[in-house]
């Protein structure tokens, strides 16, 4: 996975602002960001907000890059050549893919909303061949001190495991992976107690995550792994959203291979259920850009 080096950031004005920009310039202390360009997309130029500008003398646009420019110089310089504003005017989602594709950037932030699967970020997250970053309105999610991803020995585990590093590097954080499993059907024809056959399932389970890491050469990069069991009622997504509620000072990340993986996972349900339901955490879905769907191809799906 390439280095972190272009950012587009998602702004509107509102209070979630705050900690969006909070946490660019903290992470940007730390990664060396080489360009972070913060963006406002006009969706409706009825809506009350614009209205209220257009009897200005100065252009609307004009308008909304000052206020930006008077939010970030509470982080950023005032003349920082790093920062570079953007208002357009469109489809959030449309707006965002293209100039992700004219800009080149390696990673979107935006700050999490209530209802995600309501907003256009549940499409961006779906589309766009880059990372994606969701940041809570909760500043002491910035301050976390273990990175927690989700694995199965996968291709997307390679991605998160590789991002892990990074962050563990830089921000001084340990790396804790938690895995799930649950019982094949027809397994008591094996004759085993349903517990029995749990403590071997767990047992193939961490052999199979120790040959990951082992290959890789990551054993060491490892405080601890969690085993989650899954029976016949639960869903990996509320499994997981419920495991990592329970956590404190943690950043959760997770892989998706752009073009092997989407439609399999990103275009389902898992994703979404899982940052639905983990409102107070610093969320990474990392991908790999070069692995990536048509431009032309993700546009007409949003």
């Amino acid at each position: 996975m390439e280095q972190i080096k272009r950012v587009i950031v998602g702004l509107d004005f509102s209070a979630t602002d705050q900690y969006v920009l909070k946490a660019v310039h903290h992470y940007d202390r730390l990664l060396n960001f080489e360009k972070i360009y913060l963006m406002h997309v006009i969706r409706d130029l009825d809506h009350p907000h614009y209205k209220s500008k257009q009897g200005e003398p100065q252009p609307l646009d004009e308008q909304l890059k000052s206020l930006m420019m008077e939010e970030v110089s509470h982080y950023f310089d005032g003349d920082s050549t790093k920062v570079d504003y953007m208002v357009k005017e469109g489809n959030l989602g449309t707006e965002v893919l293209k100039w992700q594709k004219v800009k080149q950037a390696d990673l979107l932030m935006f700050g999490r909303k209530e209802k995600f699967t309501d907003t256009n970020l549940y499409g961006i997250l779906n589309l766009a061949p880059c990372s994606v970053a969701f940041i809570p309105k909760n500043e002491e999610a910035l301050k976390f001190d273990t990175v927690l991803l989700p694995i199965d020995g996968g291709e997307e585990s390679v991605l998160a495991f590789e991002f892990a590093k990074r962050m563990k590097a830089r921000l001084q954080a340990k790396i804790d992976l938690v895995n799930a499993y649950s019982l094949p059907q027809g397994y008591s024809f094996s004759g085993k107690s349903p517990e029995e056959f749990k403590s071997i399932m767990e047992e193939n389970e961490r052999k199979n995550i120790d040959e990951f890491l082992a290959e890789h050469e990551w054993t060491d990069e490892v405080n601890e792994l969690h085993h989650l069991y899954l029976d016949r009622y639960d869903t990996l997504a509320g499994s997981l959203a419920e495991f990592i509620n329970k956590t404190s000072n943690t950043a959760v990340v997770i892989g998706s291979q752009a073009r092997t993986k989407l439609t399999r996972l990103l275009m389902g349900t898992k994703v979404k259920q899982l940052i639905e339901e983990v409102p107070n955490k610093l969320i990474f879905v990392v991908k790999d850009k070069n692995e990536t769907f048509d431009f032309l191809d993700m546009i007409s799906k949003i």
